[in-house]
């Protein structure tokens, strides 16, 4: 089967794919990594996470033979989905998962995340978010439709990030299931546990892209303004994703 781990950027996207990888090796798959060296699917999927951008027909169709021969083609993707990897979803040739988070700490972290751009002198997309008004727009204008779009797509589990903070194993435990992985408390609790952000130190903690690894950042980081012009941009989706406004 195709993989999609789509995620909201600042959402713990790389976590939730390698206890993803983890979960399908368990279950007896190649892991991302071999999948992608045995079928030559660099120039598809790209970086240790497999990330493919959008998803276009030439590109879902390098990974059917992967697909075809039994293998899971884990993909990790930031972009919204196209029109065909929504048609492979709806088929079931593809499964998938979007984790999201509250746009008000996703705006916190893209900006920490320009300050940290700058200040190494990398070109990235970020780099220009030196507000916390300006990374509120920025959100509002690029995540919330792509969410949207996300959200309205047939057979996708979506997960929220606060859950993969403090229930881990109970979101793994849902991941499982919409995969149909058959994998016990257990194993998913070892799983769980390899990729414990409280204990892991060092290059490996890196790799996973942890930043603050919190909730409710907004709380104590916003003004009173700042909360109200995210109300104004967003209260509306906030609400339809579970959070109070």
């Amino acid at each position: 089967m195709i993989v999609i781990s789509g995620s909201m950027p600042k959402s713990g996207s790389t976590w939730l794919y390698s206890m993803t990888d983890a979960a399908l090796v368990a279950d007896g798959y190649r892991s991302a990594e071999e999948v992608r060296d045995r079928y030559r699917l660099h120039g598809v999927l790209v970086s240790k996470a497999n990330e493919i951008s959008y998803a276009t027909p030439s590109k879902l169709l390098r990974l059917i033979p992967a697909h075809a021969m039994g293998e899971a083609v884990l993909c990790k993707t930031h972009f919204a989905p196209s029109r065909s990897l929504r048609a492979l979803m709806a088929v079931g040739t593809a499964r998938g998962t979007y984790i999201y988070r509250d746009l008000r700490d996703v705006a916190l972290s893209a900006m920490n995340h320009g300050e940290r751009a700058r200040a190494g002198g990398h070109g990235h997309e970020l780099k220009d978010l030196r507000t916390v008004e300006d990374a509120l727009r920025y959100a509002a204008e690029l995540y919330i439709p792509e969410w949207e779009r996300w959200s309205s797509t047939q057979g996708l589990l979506m997960l929220r990030y606060e859950q993969m903070l403090v229930e881990p194993e109970l979101l793994m435990r849902r991941v499982a299931d919409h995969l149909g992985l058959d994998l016990d408390d257990g194993a998913l609790a070892e799983i769980v546990a390899r990729f414990d952000r409280r204990q892991l130190q060092g290059t490996t903690k890196q790799n996973l892209m942890l930043n603050k690894a919190t909730s409710g950042r907004y709380l104590d980081e916003m003004t009173a303004g700042q909360r109200a012009l995210a109300k104004d941009l967003f209260g509306r989706e906030l609400e339809a994703m579970g959070y109070a406004a």
